[in-house]
């Protein structure tokens, strides 16, 4: 997941198990986070994005 990205930083925590899935609370932090490659990589490992819960923007001074 972290590969997705030049600078991305993955936190992976695991929330609960159960006999047929796994849900895992996923923190990715890095500029310009590519979102499609970010969701085909989870894709990729069979699994599924169901909520997006916060996003952060920091304006900079080449943003006018």
């Amino acid at each position: 997941m972290a590969g997705v990205g030049t600078d991305y930083h993955v936190h992976l925590t695991v929330i609960t198990v159960d006999e047929k899935t796994e849900t895992l609370r996923i923190e990715v932090i890095g500029e310009d986070i590519d979102f499609k490659a970010v969701q085909t990589a989870i894709s990729s490992m069979s699994g599924s994005l169901h909520s997006i819960d916060e996003v952060e923007v920091q304006s900079t001074a080449d943003d006018n």
